[in-house]
C-alpha cells in the first residue's frame, strides 16, 4: 500500500450479463385422423403449414411410419427450414402433447447447444438423428399413454431463432431469494377457515359463507349488491338461482385466489362444459379475467363437436376473440360437414343466425366458383394464383346491344356518367343468358364427379344491379348473397324499403341532415353536392329501374348480406343498426387490398428507406380512394402532408421544389402501396414478440358398412375349395367393394374353415382402407366373430392385394354350424363388413394459435386490494390506527389475513360492531404507509423507489422491522434482499446489528461474508455502527471473528 493512500476495500460482487438477440415462436400441428395415416408408406410425410419465426419460414415433418426402414417401428418428426438461400442457428424442442390431464408431455428438447439449420442440402433439418427414432409407435398408441385422443395426435414445436449479442452494464448480485407473492394462500386460507364471514349464499341446496369486503373488492357486481350490507352485523343470506354448486363453488375460489381450482376430477367434456358455465358466471359477476381465462381454455380445446357451441356461446356473451377463434378454427378446418351435422350447429343457425353459419362458413375452403363477367370484361381480371384456379372458371355472357351505349362498352370505367343508365339496361339483358346458364348447369345432374364443378351450386354472390336475379335462382333452389358496391355505412343510410316508405325521401334536401333511424348519436348527413348524387339513385332512369329499387329487390329476396369491410372498421353500433334495419344475416369479408402495382425498384427503395429508420419511429399513414386523383387533389394532399412536417416524395406528380421541402422526413409512395411487407416493418412496430401459429392436418375419410345375406347356407356347402359366393358391389369412398364368400375354404389347407374377404372391385385403382368383417347375430344384430383391422392398409385392385384379410382362416366350418353358436337360423347366415376409406389429408392454412389470441392478462388481486385501500368512500373500513398523529383506516379482515400478529389481535373483534382506534408506537407513519401497501398488494409501494442513497437504505431497515414486528416473512426477506445489495464498508456493522436483533441468519451471513472479504477494515472499524454494533450486541462480535476466519481459510 502507498503512505498516505486511502485504506483499499476489496469490491463487492457484481454481475454483468451477455444477452443474445433472439425471436421466440411456436407451432401447433394437430394431426386429425392419425390412424388413418398409418400405413403411407416408409419415407413418407405429412407436412404442416409453413409459419414464420426469427424473418424465417419453418415447417414440421410428421413420418406415420419412420423416415426409413432402419426406423420403421417409430414415429419420425423434423423441423425443417423451409426459406431458401437460408441459414440459421436456433434452438428448439419438438414435443408430443398428451391430451389427458395431469399426464406429462414427451418432448425431444436440444438446449445443449444451438443446431445450425442451412436450406442447403440435409441441414435444413438441422442434422439430429435423434428425430428419426421419436417415438416407438407402440408405446404411442398405449392407451394409457394419453397422447392419441379421439384418433387426434397433437405435435407442439416451440423455437428459439438466435440473433446478436448484445452486453448489458454491471449490477449488484441479489443473493436472498424472494419467495413467490403469498397473498392468494392467505386468502384461500380464509375462505376454507370461515373467520369472520359475514355473508352465505344458498346456491341449489348447498350453503357458501364467505365476506362480503372481498366479493366487494372483486366484483363491481356483488360490490353494488352487497354494499348497502357492508356494515351490518349479523349474517346476510342470499339465493343464487340459475347456477349449479360446484360452479359457484369454482367462482368463489377464483374470487379468493385469481386461479381456477383443480379440475382433475373431470374429464373431456365435462371440464368443458364446467368452463362454459364459469364463463356464465364471469359475465354475470363482471369478472373480466375469469372471463378471458375461460375464452383462452375453451379456445384451445376446439374440435369438430364442439365448435358450433363455443361459437353461440362466445356471441351470447360478448367473447369477440373467442368468436374470431371459433370462426377461424371453422374456415380452417376440413370437416364442416361434420360441424354442420352437429347438434351445436343447428342450435346456432336457429339462435344466432347474424353469425352467418348457415352453409357461408362451409364456403370459405374447397370451393368452387364459376365467375360470369361479360365478354370483354373476362380480359380485366387479375390473373388467378395457381392453387385457387383449380376452383375458379369463367362463364362469358355477352352483353346485348342497346342503342346508344358504346360498343364494347360492359363497365361503368368504359362509359361517361350519364351514359351508365344504359348500360344498366344492357345488364338487365342478361336475364335469359344467365337463366339459361342455370338450367344446363343442373341438367348436367352429375353431382358425384371428381370435378370441383360437378358439385351442386350452393350460392349466387351479386352486386346491386342483379335485382332481376333472386327469383331465377329461386327456381333452382340456390340461395343469393347480396355483395354490394356501397359501404356498410351507406346502407344504413340509404335503408331498407321499409323504413324509406314511412321516411320518404326524394330530394337532395332530404339527405342532408341525420337520419331518424339512426339508433345511436350521429351528425352524419351528405353535402349538397353528394347529396344530389345520392337522390339521383331513386329515380328511374333508360333501364326504367331506379337503383335504389334494384337494391331493394335484391334486399328482400337474398339470403345473406356481405359487406366489403370488417367489424373492427365498422364498430359495434352500425352492425348492431345494419341488424336491425335488414333482418339478414351479416358476413364480412375484410377489406379488400389491391395487389401491389408500380416500379419493383421503387418497392425496393421504399423498403430499404423503411429499414434503415430506428426502430417504432415511422408513423404510417395511407389515403386511399377507389376515385381517379386528379392532380389538383394530389397537389392539395401533399401540401398538407408538408404542413405537418412529414415526407420526402418519390414520384413525378406533386409540384416542383417539394421534394427539396421536405427531403429527408419521410416517403411518399404513389400508386397501390405495399400494404403487408411494409406494415411488417420494426420501425412501425414495438419489435419482434412471441409469436404462435397453428395448422390442422385433416385426413378426411368415407365409411359405408355392407350385410351379405346368404339364403339357404346348406345348399352352397360342397361347391368346392377355392370356389365363391360374391355379395352385390357396394361403394364406399368412391370406390367399388364386394364380399367374397368361400364355403369350403379358399385353398386345400382351410378346406375345414369357411373364408370370407373383402375385395376390391374397381379397375386400375387403389385405396387406403381399413375394415371389420363379421357374421351377425340374429337374434341381437351384433357383429361377432369378427375378423377386424384397426389400421389402415392398401389395396391395389392390380394384384392380390386387392383382397383382405391375407389369411384363409375365418372360422372353423364346425363352429358355424353348432347350434349354439347361434349364426344360422333358418338356414341363413349373413356376413357383415363395415370399410372405411381413407382419402388424402389436407393441411390448413396457418392461423394465429388460440393462445396468442386469446390473452389472458396477469393477475389482478393486488390491484383489486390495492384500490380497496385507496378508495375514498372507505366501504367496510373497520379499524383506524394513529400513528405519530397521521391516521390509517382498514379493514380487519384482511390485515388479519395477512399478519398472524394482526389476528391474535382482532379475532375476538371479529364480529364486534363499529369502528375503533388502535395506537402504533415506535413507527413512523410512512412506514406504517408502506406496510399497509404491502398488506393489500404484496408489493412495495412505488414511491419507495424515488428515496435515494442512505435514505432509501434507511426506510427499508425499518419496513424489516415492521415485518418482524408483524409476522410478515415475505415482506421480511424482501427487505433482506434489498438491503444485501446496498452493504458497503459504511453501513455493514449497521446491517449486521438489525439482522441479529431480526433473526435475520441469510443477511447475518452476507454481512459477515463482506466483512471477511476486506483486505482492511479499519475503516469499517472506525463507523458509527461498528461502535453500536460492540455495544448493543457483543456476541455478534464473536460470532463475527469466529466465521471471518473461516471464510478466509475456505
Amino acid at each position: 500500500m502507498l503512505s498516505g493512500s486511502a485504506p483499499i476495500t476489496k469490491a463487492k460482487t457484481m454481475a454483468s450479463r451477455c444477452t443474445t438477440g433472439s425471436e421466440v415462436g411456436g407451432h401447433i400441428f394437430e394431426i386429425n385422423g392419425y390412424r388413418f395415416q398409418k400405413g403411407i408408406g416408409v419415407g413418407k410425410f405429412v407436412r404442416s403449414n409453413i409459419f414464420a419465426v426469427g424473418g424465417f419460414d419453418w415447417a414440421i415433418r410428421f413420418y406415420p411410419d419412420g423416415v426409413c426402414e432402419a426406423y420403421k417401428e417409430y414415429i419420425s418428426v423434423y423441423l425443417e427450414l423451409m426459406s431458401d438461400n437460408a441459414e440459421v442457428r436456433a434452438l428448439y424442442s419438438l414435443r408430443l402433447v398428451n391430451q389427458v390431464p395431469g399426464l406429462s408431455n414427451w418432448e425431444l428438447t436440444l438446449n445443449k447447444q444451438p443446431v445450425v439449420f442451412s436450406s442447403r442440402g440435409k441441414n435444413r433439418f438441422g442434422t439430429v438423428i435423434s428425430h428419426a427414432y421419436f417415438k416407438l409407435r407402440s408405446d404411442l398408441e398405449l392407451p394409457e399413454s394419453g397422447f392419441i385422443k379421439d384418433n387426434r395426435l397433437t405435435i407442439k414445436c416451440l423455437l428459439l431463432v438466435i440473433k446478436e449479442s448484445h452486453v448489458c452494464e454491471p449490477g449488484a448480485n441479489t443473493e436472498i431469494e424472494v419467495p413467490r407473492s403469498d397473498i392468494t394462500q392467505h386468502l384461500s386460507n380464509l375462505l376454507e377457515s370461515k373467520e369472520g364471514a359475514d355473508v352465505s349464499f344458498i346456491v341449489g341446496g348447498e350453503i357458501f359463507e364467505a365476506h362480503k369486503i372481498v366479493l366487494a373488492m372483486r366484483s363491481p357486481v356483488l360490490k353494488a349488491e352487497l354494499c348497502g350490507e357492508m356494515r351490518e352485523a349479523r349474517m346476510a343470506r342470499i339465493t343464487i338461482k340459475e347456477m349449479q354448486p360446484e360452479v359457484f363453488r369454482a367462482l368463489l375460489h377464483f374470487i379468493y385466489t385469481d386461479s381456477l381450482p383443480n379440475m382433475g376430477n373431470l374429464q373431456g367434456g365435462h371440464k368443458i362444459e364446467m368452463i362454459r358455465h364459469l364463463l356464465v358466471a364471469a359475465d354475470r359477476y363482471a369478472m373480466d379475467r375469469l372471463k378471458l381465462i375461460c375464452q383462452h381454455i375453451l379456445g384451445k380445446s376446439l374440435h369438430v363437436d364442439n365448435v358450433a357451441t363455443t361459437l353461440a356461446l362466445a356471441d351470447q356473451h360478448s367473447c369477440d376473440k373467442l368468436k374470431k377463434v371459433c370462426i377461424e378454427f371453422m374456415a380452417s378446418s376440413n370437416a364442416m360437414d361434420a360441424v354442420a351435422a352437429t347438434g351445436g350447429y343447428a342450435n346456432l343457425k336457429r339462435t344466432s343466425p347474424s353469425l352467418l353459419v348457415d352453409d357461408a362458413a362451409g364456403a370459405v375452403t374447397n370451393t368452387a366458383m364459376s365467375f360470369g363477367p361479360a365478354a370483354a370484361g373476362a380480359t380485366c381480371l387479375v390473373t388467378l394464383p395457381p392453387e385457387l384456379s383449380a376452383y375458379v372458371r369463367i362463364i362469358l355472357l355477352p352483353l346485348p346491344v342497346v342503342d346508344g351505349l358504346p360498343e364494347g362498352a360492359e363497365s361503368t370505367a368504359d362509359v361517361l356518367p350519364k351514359k351508365v343508365e344504359l348500360l344498366k339496361k344492357a345488364i338487365d339483358g342478361l336475364a335469359t343468358s344467365f337463366a339459361a346458364f342455370l338450367a344446363d348447369a343442373y341438367a348436367a345432374g352429375d353431382w358425384e364427379g371428381p370435378d370441383p364443378f360437378s358439385e351442386r351450386l350452393d350460392w349466387v354472390v351479386v352486386n346491386f344491379v342483379h335485382g332481376w336475379l333472386p327469383p331465377i335462382a329461386d327456381d333452382h333452389q340456390v340461395k343469393c348473397a347480396f355483395f354490394p358496391i356501397y359501404s356498410a355505412a351507406a346502407l344504413a343510410f340509404l335503408g331498407p324499403k321499409a323504413v324509406h316508405d314511412v321516411h320518404l325521401r326524394t330530394e337532395p334536401k332530404d339527405f342532408m341532415s341525420p337520419l331518424p333511424w339512426i339508433t345511436f348519436p350521429s351528425t352524419i348527413a351528405y353535402r349538397r353536392h353528394e347529396a344530389a348524387m345520392v337522390a339521383a339513385a331513386y329515380w328511374s332512369n333508360a333501364s326504367g329501374v331506379s337503383d335504389l329499387d334494384r337494391m331493394w329487390q335484391l334486399h328482400q329476396r337474398c339470403h345473406l348480406i356481405v359487406y366489403r369491410s370488417c367489424p373492427d372498421i365498422e364498430g359495434t353500433h352500425l352492425c348492431s343498426l345494419l341488424d336491425e334495419l335488414y333482418h339478414k344475416p351479416i358476413m364480412f369479408t375484410g377489406l379488400l387490398l389491391p395487389p401491389n402495382a408500380g416500379d419493383d425498384r421503387d418497392r425496393a427503395d421504399l423498403m430499404r428507406w423503411l429499414n434503415e429508420q430506428p426502430t417504432r419511429s415511422v408513423v404510417y399513414v395511407v389515403l386511399g380512394t377507389e376515385a381517379s386523383v386528379t392532380s389538383d387533389n394530389a397537389h392539395e394532399l401533399a401540401l398538407g402532408l408538408e404542413l405537418a412536417a412529414a415526407l420526402r416524395n418519390i414520384g413525378e406528380w406533386l409540384l416542383e421544389g417539394y421534394k427539396a421541402c421536405v427531403a429527408g422526413r419521410g416517403v411518399v409512395e404513389t400508386g397501390s402501396p405495399p400494404l403487408a411487407s411494409s406494415a411488417a416493418i420494426a420501425v412501425m412496430g414495438t419489435g419482434s414478440k412471441k409469436k404462435k401459429t397453428v395448422s390442422w392436418c385433416t385426413t378426411e375419410v368415407s365409411e359405408g358398412t355392407h350385410a351379405f345375406k346368404i339364403v339357404g347356407y346348406s345348399l352352397n356347402k360342397g361347391i368346392g375349395v377355392g370356389t365363391f359366393i360374391r355379395s352385390g358391389t357396394f361403394a364406399v369412398g368412391g370406390h367399388d367393394w364386394a364380399i367374397r364368400f368361400y364355403p369350403d375354404g379358399v385353398t386345400e389347407d382351410s378346406m375345414d374353415y369357411v373364408s370370407v374377404y373383402l375385395e376390391l372391385m374397381s379397375e386400375n385403382a387403389k385405396a387406403m382402407a381399413f375394415y371389420t368383417l363379421g357374421l351377425v347375430d340374429p337374434v341381437t344384430g351384433e357383429i361377432r366373430c369378427n375378423w377386424s383391422r384397426s389400421s389402415p392398409r392398401l389395396f391395389d385392385s392390380s394384384d392380390s392385394s386387392r383382397f383382405g384379410p391375407r389369411s384363409p382362416l375365418f372360422i372353423p366350418r364346425s363352429d358355424l354350424e353348432m347350434e349354439e353358436s347361434g349364426y344360422i337360423v333358418n338356414d341363413r347366415l349373413t356376413v357383415e363388413c363395415e370399410v372405411t376409406v381413407i382419402k388424402g389429408p389436407q393441411v390448413s392454412r396457418t392461423i394465429g394459435y388460440t393462445e396468442s389470441e386469446i390473452g389472458v392478462p396477469p393477475s389482478e388481486l393486488s390491484e383489486h386490494f390495492g384500490k380497496l385501500l385507496e378508495e375514498e368512500e372507505e366501504v367496510g373500513r373497520d379499524v383506524v390506527f394513529s400513528v405519530e398523529g397521521e391516521s390509517f383506516a382498514a379493514h380487519k379482515l384482511v390485515l388479519a389475513a395477512r399478519s398472524l400478529v394482526f389476528k391474535a389481535e382482532f379475532y375476538g373483534e371479529m364480529i364486534e360492531r363499529g369502528t375503533f382506534s388502535i395506537d402504533i408506537k415506535d413507527m413512523q407513519p410512512s412506514v406504517f404507509r408502506a406496510l399497509l401497501h404491502f398488506i393489500y398488494t404484496d408489493v412495495l409501494p412505488a414511491d419507495i423507489g424515488d428515496l435515494e442513497g442512505d435514505d432509501y437504505v434507511e426506510m427499508i431497515r425499518h419496513l424489516l422491522m415492521a415485518a418482524d414486528r408483524y409476522a410478515m416473512d415475505r415482506l421480511k426477506l424482501m427487505c433482506q434482499s434489498i438491503l444485501v445489495k446496498h452493504v458497503d464498508v459504511k453501513n455493514v456493522a449497521t446491517t449486521l446489528a438489525l439482522a441479529d436483533q431480526h433473526n435475520c441468519d441469510r443477511l447475518k451471513d452476507v454481512c459477515i461474508q463482506y466483512i471477511s472479504s476486506l483486505d482492511e477494515v479499519d475503516a469499517m472499524v472506525r463507523t458509527k455502527g461498528y461502535a453500536n454494533l460492540k455495544r448493543s450486541c457483543p456476541s455478534v462480535l464473536a460470532d463475527l471473528f469466529e466465521k471471518t476466519s473461516k471464510f478466509r481459510s475456505s
